[in-house]
């Protein structure tokens, strides 16, 4: 399965990734992997979303 991304939700995920890295760089990184984790976990297993 391919997941195509909206425009409005990578805009969101780029603002959510700004905010967090001028506060927090390294949470930043590791909710940007979380969200790339997820987003693969559904790709190959689309019964789950």
């Amino acid at each position: 399965m391919k997941i195509l991304w909206t425009v409005d939700a990578e805009q969101d995920r780029e603002r959510i990734y700004d905010y967090l890295d001028e506060r927090n760089p390294i949470a930043a990184i590791e909710l940007d992997d979380l969200i790339r984790e997820k987003i693969s976990l559904l790709a190959h297993n689309n019964l789950i979303g």
